[in-house]
């Protein structure tokens, strides 16, 4: 198996297929519906040997600030530090646009790369910038997560909770 490539590209409706697929399998994981994968323009992807092997997006929330969501790496492919490179891309990116980050994540090693980029973080809403409180009340009453929440509220009960991170990069990060 060759090193993986990161490419700044859109998804097909076959890789679109993998992630929803991938998504409603991992019971703590929030996804996006086809129309917003569609929709994404900064992606990356991560390809194993010209197959499809991740993503992460970054989602430009307006007010100077990106998220970088939906970090996924296919089963088969997980162990090969893709999801940290993807992270790495989508952050790095964010930085040369001059932007605000925010990441959201209940994966303890989303967590830790969150902590050695000096994001600040929060087990709670409360104190977050009002642009990302805005973007997660919006995001949250799609009629497609509402859904997705009801599919999965007994998988939720035992898992981590959400932490909240931030970066203010504006001015220099």
């Amino acid at each position: 198996m060759n090193e993986p490539i990161i490419k700044k590209r859109k998804l097909t409706k076959a890789e679109i297929a993998l992630l929803i697929d991938e998504i409603q399998r991992t019971p703590f994981m929030n996804g996006h519906s086809k129309r917003e994968w569609r929709n994404f323009s900064d992606v990356f992807v991560a390809e194993v040997d010209n197959k499809f092997a991740g993503v992460c997006v970054d989602i430009d929330l307006g007010f100077n600030w990106i998220e970088i969501g939906a970090i996924i790496v296919l089963e088969k492919y997980r162990g090969l530090k893709i999801g940290k490179k993807l992270f790495e891309k989508a952050f790095d990116f964010a930085i040369a646009k001059k932007k605000n980050i925010y990441v959201v994540s209940r994966n303890p090693v989303v967590v830790k790369w969150m902590k050695e980029k000096g994001m600040v973080l929060k087990n709670h809403v409360f104190g977050l910038p009002w642009v990302i409180l805005w973007h997660d009340f919006v995001m949250f009453f799609s009629f497609f997560r509402i859904i997705e929440f009801f599919r999965k509220s007994f998988s939720y009960r035992n898992k981590p909770e959400y932490i909240y991170g931030y970066k203010l990069c504006l001015k220099k990060c």
